[in-house]
This record gives C-alpha cells, sequence and structure tokens, in this order.
C-alpha cells in the first residue's frame, strides 16, 4: 500500500518571508509567537529581518539554539518557554537540525493536558528542511497519520544571499542525496519519483556552477530543488540517511550532514544493484554521460567543492563507527527494502574512514 500525504501550505517567492509571517497570523488568529533559531548560522542581517518581521507586541520570546546542545534538552526548553510565556504559536528558522528539534518540541504539547498542537512556521535556511523520516527515527517505529502535523513552510531564497560557498554546496550536497535515495527506494509513489529527478536534475545543476550562487534565479533554483528532495523522501529513506542519523548520534557535536553525505553517498550507491531504467533515468538527471557509472559520477561532481573526503577527515573516531554500524543494522525495521545493504553497515563505514 502507497500512503501519499502533503499536508503543508507553502509560500515560495523571492521577499515572501514578512508578507507570509503576516498572512498566517492575520488567518490563524496568532498574537504571541515564539522564534526559535540557530541563529548563529545564520547571518546577523537574516536574524534581524526574521526578527524585525515579528511586531515587538506580538514576539513572546527569541530562543538561540547552541550549536553543540543536546537536542533534547533545547527540545524541553522549548516546551517550557511557550508555556511560561503563554505563547500561541512557534517559528523556527534556521538549520535543518533546528528545525528538527522545534518539531520534537511541538510533538511535545502532547503532554501537556488540556492543550492542541499549536501552529508551526517553518522558514529554512540554505540546510533545507529536516528529513520527513527523522520523526521515524526518533520515535523508534513508522510514522503514523497522526504523527504528522500541518506546517507552514515559507521559502523565501533572499534570506540565503550571504551564505557562504560551504554552507551552500553542503545544503545541495543533502539534497542530492535525498532525491537520489527516494528515486531509488523500491515503494510505488509516481509523483515522488517526478519530484526527485527534478530535485536531481535541480541539485546537480546547482552543484557545477555554485560559483553564481549571488544570482537570485541561481538561490531560487537551488531552493527548489531542496524542498523537492524533502517531498519526495515521503516515498521513502534509504542507507545514506540511516547511516548519517546513526553517526550523528555518536558525535560530540552537531556533524555537517552535506559532508557525511558527500562521503557516504559515492560509497554507497557503488554498491546498489540498480535497476536499468533507473541508472538512464539518474543519468539523465545528473547529466552524466551513458557510460558513466553513477557512484563514479557524483564523486566527480562533489571533488572540487572542498568537501572531506573520508569520515576521518570530519573528525569520526574508529570508535564512532563500530557504535554508528550497530545503530544502522538495528534501523532496518525502519527501512526493510533497504535490509541487505543496512546489513553491511559496518564493512561500508569502515571502508569510508
Amino acid at each position: 500500500m502507497t500512503l501519499i500525504t502533503y499536508s503543508s501550505r507553502v509560500h515560495f517567492s523571492d521577499g515572501i518571508t514578512e508578507e507570509a509571517i503576516f498572512a498566517e497570523f492575520e488567518s490563524s488568529g496568532i498574537h504571541r509567537p515564539i522564534l526559535v533559531g540557530d541563529f548563529a548560522s545564520l547571518s546577523p542581517q537574516v536574524s534581524e529581518r526574521l526578527i524585525a518581521a515579528l511586531p515587538a507586541w506580538r514576539l513572546g520570546s527569541a530562543l538561540d539554539m547552541p550549536v553543540d546542545a543536546a537536542g533534547a534538552a533545547l527540545a524541553s526548553r522549548i516546551v517550557e518557554a511557550f508555556r511560561d510565556r503563554r505563547a500561541d504559536a512557534l517559528v523556527a528558522a534556521g538549520s535543518s537540525r533546528a528545525l528538527e528539534i522545534v518539531r520534537q518540541a511541538h510533538q511535545g504539547f502532547r503532554k501537556i493536558a488540556g492543550r492542541g498542537l499549536p501552529p508551526m512556521l517553518f522558514i529554512p535556511w540554505v540546510y533545507g528542511l529536516p528529513d520527513p523520516q527523522d520523526q521515524a527515527a526518533h520515535s523508534g517505529r513508522e510514522q503514523h497519520p497522526e504523527l504528522k502535523t500541518s506546517t507552514v513552510i515559507i521559502l523565501d531564497p533572499t534570506l540565503t544571499s550571504d551564505a557562504d560557498r560551504h554552507a551552500t554546496a553542503s545544503g545541495l550536497a543533502t539534497a542530492l542525496s535525498r532525491a537520489i535515495e527516494a528515486f531509488l527506494s523500491p515503494a510505488f509513489h509516481p509523483p515522488a519519483d517526478g519530484v526527485a529527478l527534478s530535485a536531481v536534475r535541480s541539485a546537480a545543476r546547482a552543484l557545477r556552477t555554485i560559483d553564481q550562487r549571488a544570482d537570485i534565479g541561481w538561490r531560487r533554483d537551488a531552493m527548489a530543488a531542496s524542498f523537492g528532495a524533502t517531498l519526495a523522501q515521503e516515498k521513502g529513506a534509504g542507507p545514506v540517511q540511516a547511516l548519517v542519523y546513526a553517526l550523528s548520534r555518536h558525535l560530540k557535536g552537531p556533524a555537517d550532514g552535506g559532508d557525511l553525505r558527500a562521503v557516504l553517498l559515492p560509497r554507497v550507491l557503488a554498491v546498489r544493484n540498480i535497476p536499468a531504467e533507473q541508472a538512464r533515468l539518474l543519468k539523465e538527471a545528473l547529466n552524466l554521460d551513458g557510460d558513466a557509472l553513477i557512484a563514479e559520477g557524483i564523486a566527480e561532481l562533489l571533488r572540487p567543492l572542498g568537501f572531506p573526503q573520508r569520515l576521518s577527515d570530519v573528525g569520526i573516531a574508529e570508535t564512532n563507527l563500530e557504535l554508528a554500524a550497530i545503530d544502522a543494522e538495528e534501523m532496518v525495521h525502519l527501512w526493510p527494502r533497504n535490509a541487505t545493504l543496512m546489513a553491511g553497515a559496518k564493512s561500508l563505514l569502515a571502508a569510508a574512514r
């Protein structure tokens, strides 16, 4: 059975942030929101713009997320601040990690007696939206319809105008990996297949032309690739996503998801048996020659962008690999169609180090 659920409302346009926030507050009767974000990952100009978009008399609080803080502690802090300040909505801005922590906090409101889930607005930066499959990993089970909440998403390419080269490339590598793995999932989901291929095409083109990122049209295309990859993951995640999640659990601080995917994606694809028709469509989307190997083509695409070449370059010790491999292999129940690949997690991670 295929369950297709797209319940979010999306504002996507250049400079739409202020207008979209005002429209959502008016339509939902929001009077005292809390703004949450990892503002250190944003430029001062973007942070100031977000705060200015919320009139002082409407802003319940602005909470900054320390980059190296534990996610569970931050989620609890958000719930407490929301309750103490009698807030009525969550506005989350910044990295996908920040948005994911806010989403976890949002689910925490189920534990507060007599309170329904408050409205939630996501304003992603170059790293894109959190992975839809992460919620299943956090809960230790497959997603259920009642765990999915309607979210307003504001996609504004002008917010990424001063993102540096590495942050931009990292966001695109994440989008590329997510889209490819969604497309290769054996689940039946025709809409996701089309969206995934479009995201692969846009992400690959943007990675090849990353020095044009000052152009607003380029940033718009890159943001569309990131959003499309997230939508496509409704079809399912894959081994790279499971491995990144497992590795991230055993690092002292947050790892750059794009760095991890740049190391892992070519290696995972090199050992995957990709059906001929899917391989042909992927090569077309990646703009690779017909005789090219997909894994080598992606490695070549990512190599000039300054990504680490091995997991040890990201600071991952051998002990981390062993613990992550155990976690990854235990995630087979979340991604059963990738059971064969996940069973070889230890050897794959060791080779990548």
